[in-house]
């Protein structure tokens, strides 16, 4: 069972930059556009006398992270654009997996990448 057949979406939810979700007002969503903006409440659920299953939470993913090869080729070659030490050490960390290991095609900017685009924004 989903949970999106008993809540609406939010209209325009990107005119709204402030949201407070309340464990003691379930299906409620307390918006504000602004800090100091007044707070409007949206009620998402569908059926506001039926308020959805603790069952029917979805089921979590868990990412599998990046592959080895992508992570050397941010520790190789991004992590150096990185200002901080604290900011190289959390963007590009030194991968796990020993470079000898890994098949790392020096010629591809950015192996196993999905877009075109081929690093342009690194230019």
């Amino acid at each position: 069972m989903c949970i999106t057949k008993d809540v609406k979406s939010l209209k325009n939810p990107r005119s709204y930059h402030h949201f407070v979700v309340d464990s003691t007002k379930p299906g409620t969503v307390l918006c504000k556009e602004l800090f100091d903006s007044p707070t409007v409440s949206i009620n998402l659920l569908k059926c506001e006398d039926i308020l959805p299953s603790v069952n029917d939470v979805p089921v979590e993913k868990v990412s599998v992270g990046l592959d080895p090869s992508r992570q050397w080729y941010l520790f190789d070659n991004i992590r150096e654009l990185c200002k901080s030490e604290s900011s190289k050490n959390s963007t590009c960390p030194k991968p796990v997996v020993p470079k000898s290991e890994v098949n790392v095609d020096e010629t591809n900017e950015m192996p196993n990448h999905p877009t075109k685009r081929k690093g342009l924004l690194l230019r």
